[in-house]
């Protein structure tokens, strides 16, 4: 009989772990290693060819970081230095994307602010801008030349292409508590409850063409396209369910499974025909981060991970042969995960 792995938990009592997490289990990084305390995992990016949230590979020796304090460093790979930056956000920069399956010519930022702006890879120009007023801008995802832009309060699905358009709208002054709230969210790389409510449809110039509300009545905390499939996949804040619309129809109703043992979903990302969810649950009665791995086609978990002794706080792709999951500051590890 093969043996239960073990997982390090404070104060360093061993964790058995069931056998699926075991047999899927790569190896263990502890980037905190020779630090005081472990330091919370809130980002990860594999190059070449992924990207994750405010990381992208732009070229294959460019990493593109946006940065709290509003500027774009890029940081040559093989020199680990970074020679170049961009200055044109005027508020911290939550998100980059490029197009998936070939080599970018753009990038996309976005800024707090609700400001989208595309760059040239090869000169690092502004190609084109926009503004959006309906929140705050947290991340953005590519697909078809559209731009999914995910807010605060709102997420807004952008229809069109940008070359060539500039549309502008201003945001109105914010009070000193509500900037304390949008401090706490870059912090903690968290949705506040209760503020996502919605997707519109609008275009780049901003005018809405469709509105589409979570049935949980919770915050959107994800969402993944999935455009083979015709699918959009989104998660709820403070929810143990996923729901799947038909990118045909998004005016039916969302198909709905729930996560057994789920106590909170915290991130999501899709590799080949599967979507893996991170977050904590219920484990040997303890909670414990867990990754859920779902087949896109059936609809059905396929794997329950009891992954890391904190929550699972970020989770990153590598070239669709493994999945790498960044704990809490409870344990402040990197796990590795193959995939089937």
């Amino acid at each position: 009989m093969q043996p239960a792995l073990e997982l390090e938990q404070p104060p360093g009592v061993p964790m058995a772990v069931p056998k699926t997490t075991s047999e899927t289990l790569k190896h263990k990084i502890n980037p905190s290693a020779g630090e005081p305390a472990p330091q919370a995992v809130e980002a990860l990016l594999y190059t070449p060819g992924a990207y994750n949230n405010c990381m992208v590979m732009a070229e294959h020796s460019q990493v593109w970081v946006g940065s709290e304090d509003s500027v774009i460093y890029i940081i040559n790979v093989h020199s680990m230095s970074c020679n170049k930056q961009l200055t044109d956000h005027r508020s911290p920069v939550t998100g980059l994307a490029v197009h998936n399956g070939k080599k970018p010519s753009e990038v996309y930022s976005c800024s707090l602010d609700g400001t989208v702006i595309a760059w040239s890879v090869s000169t690092l120009r502004v190609i084109s801008r926009f503004q959006l007023s309906h929140g705050d801008l947290v991340s953005i995802s590519l697909h078809n030349d559209r731009v999914w832009c995910s807010l605060l309060f709102l997420l807004l699905f952008c229809m069109g292409a940008l070359k060539g358009g500039t549309a502008r709208s201003h945001v109105t002054g914010q009070s000193a508590a509500f900037r304390e709230i949008r401090r706490t969210y870059l912090a903690r790389m968290r949705i506040v409850p209760g503020t996502v409510s919605k997707i519109l449809v609008v275009t780049p110039q901003g005018f809405v063409r469709q509105e589409l509300k979570n049935p949980t009545d919770a915050s959107f905390l994800a969402f993944q396209l999935l455009p083979e499939e015709q699918q959009l996949w989104a998660a709820s804040k403070g929810v143990s369910e996923l729901c799947i619309w038909s990118l045909k129809d998004l005016d039916q109703p969302p198909q709905k499974t729930r996560l057994q043992d789920c106590a909170e979903v915290t991130c999501m990302i899709r590799v080949k025909k599967q979507i893996w969810v991170g977050g904590r649950g219920l484990s040997q009665g303890k909670t414990r981060g867990k990754i859920y791995v779902l087949d896109v086609e059936e609809v059905t978990v396929e794997k329950e991970l009891v992954a890391h002794s904190d929550t699972v706080r970020t989770l990153c792709s590598a070239e669709d042969r493994y999945v790498l999951s960044g704990a809490g500051q409870e344990e402040g590890k990197i796990a590795i995960w193959k995939v089937e």
